[in-house]
């Protein structure tokens, strides 16, 4: 029984302690710095870095603060981790592991084949030359190894704001005030977890000369640390919008919206596709909580998003590729309002496909939040012309899909085929006349704001090119619908065909082209995998008109 009572005891201290961990961490998360042009919690900050290097978030457990913080207090001991991320094609190069996807700065630095590459990228960059693909891989890994010194060092870490200067100090350059008192904050934090820190890291030499006295209450201990970090905080950040901001940054980050919205979007067409199976399919108003929840995680990302930046969230590809479906869903429960399902489950459908493409492409579609490009920053014309051209993608997307929809019941069924592609042909013209206003829309405010950035309303930008291409396509698909020379059969494949359009637009003008003026929407990578679902649509549409030719 004694034994048991004093089991008991320590496992209400162990976790008492880990809550006071948590807490702590969670303090260390709000602490504002200036990054990559605005002011972030610590929290993104580190999530970012690690990201950017490791390519998760997390290392081994631990999560990007712990790491960060660790990174800070002990930076010799981690060029010999494994933390740096290489691609595939490098490691063949470098004779690398092919097995093993991370590497020591230790471990690189002494190869020589990346020194001469390096060496050799940086000819390059002279002669202006375009990089290929590999050299772009070589240009990643310099920048994880530039970012890898930086928060060695301490000055990728700005914490102190100036009265004259729109930069912040970085740790090294702090003032000597804000020098000790980082250093107390720093040294109430050790002594916190002083228990916790892994053991590679308690002998080193940086750790020891910090004079650490284990305090002897746990309590003791955070409470000292809260008191430090809150004070510290306070010097410099007492604007209660961006203190709010900085909260809702780092709930946002720890909520991972768009996370939860997919997976819920998957549970509803998972639902519809049992009901479907089961001839149930009048139950189909139960599945609605599903999308609903997926829903509102969705909107919520948005709100973040708008709130933290204090702009509209479609600033550059990966916004835009969450937005687009938003607006989908909105219209296609709309449709459903007015009896029609598909175009709602065609919605979901798309909701679910690019919220789990922003998910699993982080290096395609970069996710972190950034201040605006100078020629953005105009909250109206963001707000008009990007979010009028932008909603066009969305009724395109979803006319998209539907023509895919209306394609594959063809290719299945046997006893009328027509019939159903007739029933999805009234949805795909709607959407694609919804479409066609906004693309119109959005193409005159643009000139209007080119001619406000630029001085010249029109100048045949790629942009600009394909964005009357892709409206001139549509104008002909839906006058030859009304005047009879489009069946409904045409419409579904062209509206599947034309959305090829509204790709090179989005997409391919930003990451394929990279020419023109909008090249503060330029990227990179993903070109396989947009390719390949082309070249897959491009068959459905060839077995579509072969099985449409052999019927008539």
């Amino acid at each position: 029984m004694k034994f048991f009572y004093s089991f008991i005891f320590f496992f209400f201290i162990s976790c008492s302690a880990q809550k006071d961990l948590s807490l702590a961490e969670n303090l260390w998360k709000t602490l504002p710095v200036q990054h990559e042009g605005r002011i972030k919690p610590f929290d993104t900050f580190s999530r970012e870095t690690l990201r950017q290097i490791y390519g998760k978030d997390h290392y081994k457990k631990r999560s990007a603060v712990e790491v960060i913080l660790l990174w800070l207090l002990v930076p010799d001991m981690w060029d010999s981790a494994n933390l740096v991320f290489v691609e595939k094609d490098i490691k063949k190069s470098l004779n690398l592991d092919l097995k093993q996807k991370h590497f020591s700065v230790l471990d690189l630095s002494k190869n020589s084949k990346l020194s001469l590459q390096l060496s050799e990228l940086q000819s390059l960059r002279q002669q202006s030359t375009e990089l290929d693909s590999y050299f772009q891989q070589i240009e990643k890994l310099e920048t994880r190894l530039i970012l890898f010194s930086a928060v060695k060092s301490g000055y990728l870490i700005s914490l102190e704001p100036q009265k004259d200067k729109s930069s912040w100090l970085s740790l090294p350059e702090l003032t000597p005030s804000v020098q000790k008192q980082i250093t107390q904050v720093i040294k109430s934090y050790i002594a916190l977890i002083s228990k916790n820190i892994p053991s590679e890291f308690k002998n080193s030499s940086q750790l020891s000369s910090l004079d650490i006295k284990d305090s002897s209450s746990s309590k003791e201990s955070f409470s000292e640390f809260k008191n430090r970090i809150t004070q510290f905080k306070s010097l410099f950040i007492k604007d209660k919008k961006i203190i709010s901001q900085i909260k809702a940054e780092v709930f946002y980050n720890s909520l991972k919206p768009f996370n939860k919205a997919w997976v819920f979007y998957l549970l509803f067409l998972l639902a519809y596709l049992v009901l479907v199976i089961f001839k149930q399919e009048k139950l189909f108003k139960y599945t609605m909580p599903f999308v609903f929840i997926a829903f509102g995680f969705h909107a919520l990302g948005m709100i973040f998003r708008s709130y933290i930046m204090a702009r509209p969230p479609v600033s550059n590809m990966y916004e835009t590729v969450i937005w687009v479906p938003f607006v989908a869903l909105i219209a296609g429960f709309v449709f459903y309002l007015r009896g029609n399902k598909w175009p709602f489950i065609a919605s979901a459908i798309l909701s679910f496909f690019c919220l789990l493409l922003s998910s699993l492409a982080p290096e395609v579609l970069d996710g972190r939040l950034q201040p605006l490009e100078a020629v953005l920053r105009s909250s109206f014309w963001l707000t008009t012309h990007v979010l009028t051209i932008t909603m066009s993608y969305s009724f395109f997307f979803l006319a998209f899909v539907l023509g895919d929809i209306a394609l594959i019941s063809y290719l299945i069924n046997k006893k009328e085929p027509l019939g159903f592609v007739e029933k999805m042909s009234q949805a795909i013209y709607r959407s694609i006349q919804w479409g066609v206003v906004f693309l119109a829309g959005g193409t005159i405010l643009g000139g209007i704001w080119a001619d406000y950035s630029w001085g010249r309303f029109w100048g045949w930008d790629p942009k600009e090119s394909w964005a009357l291409i892709s409206l001139l396509a549509y104008l002909a698909l839906l006058h030859g619908k009304l005047i009879g020379w489009v069946s409904a059969f045409n419409l579904s494949l062209f509206s599947v065909l034309i959305f090829f359009l509204v790709i090179m637009a989005w997409y391919g003008v930003n990451f394929v082209l990279g020419a023109g003026l909008h090249s503060y929407g330029f990227g990179s990578g993903g070109i396989e995998y947009v390719s390949a679902f082309l070249v897959l649509h491009l068959i459905l549409c060839a077995l579509a008109i072969r099985k449409k030719f052999i019927s008539s």
